[in-house]
């Protein structure tokens, strides 16, 4: 199947949903912002991670079709928020434009398994180091997107088995596949486990460890990253 979907799906109390997209393409309109699913608004008041939880995806293509000839202001493709619970497996993410193909933000308990990013388009010159998928705090108004401002962080997080690359013919690589970039003093993304990817073709650093601790990075392969 193939879908057109002009505005993000927003997963509202209380989650407890599996989105199951095998064989499904979901594919943005042009020139339209590239999200597609988020469990929150700019008016919800979840602390700590008590939003919409126990989420899982499987399956699907999800085109942001962020392209060079119709590129709009980024949005981020699948973003959680304020939550524990999340599972992501065999999602294909393509072209992704200025922001973040997955954005952990104090999320507890996540999963990304066996899913692909291919393709992004910075946008701007100051995105080019932008993550695939970024780890983030509830730190301040420009990390947290119009939830509680509480200086939760991302724990118990693993990525495995994923490939980040370029969408040949179409889009070059992202900056970084993945990090974090908002430190803030004594708080830390904890219990990081990023093990067995693929990471090729990325402008900058592959993994930016920022501010994490009880980490492990073991059996991925590095090929043609910059940094």
């Amino acid at each position: 199947a193939s879908r057109t979907s002009r505005s993000a799906v927003e997963i509202k109390p209380p989650g407890n949903i599996h989105i199951i997209a095998y064989g499904a393409t979901f594919k943005r309109p042009d020139s339209s912002p590239g999200g597609f699913i988020k469990n929150f608004s700019s008016t919800t008041n979840y602390p700590g991670y008590t939003g919409p939880s126990n989420i899982k995806m499987s399956g699907g293509i999800w085109d942001s079709n962020q392209l060079p000839e119709n590129p709009c202001s980024g949005a981020v493709v699948i973003f959680f928020n304020h939550c524990t619970d999340i599972t992501m497996e065999d999602v294909t993410v393509l072209n992704t434009g200025s922001a973040h193909a997955v954005e952990f933000n104090a999320v507890s308990t996540g999963r990304i398994f066996n899913c692909r990013f291919l393709g992004f388009n910075p946008i701007t010159e100051d995105r080019q180091t932008s993550e695939a998928v970024q780890l983030d705090g509830a730190f301040f108004a420009s990390t947290a997107s119009g939830l509680p401002y509480d200086n939760y962080t991302c724990n118990d997080i693993v990525i495995q088995g994923c490939k980040f690359d370029v969408n040949p013919g179409i889009l070059g690589g992202f900056g970084k596949a993945i990090g974090s970039h908002t430190p803030v003093n004594n708080k830390f993304h904890q219990n990081i486990r990023i093990r067995d990817n693929h990471f090729a073709a990325c402008t900058f650093y592959a993994v930016g460890a920022l501010s994490w601790r009880q980490a492990v990075i073991s059996g991925n392969i590095f090929d043609r990253c910059n940094g």
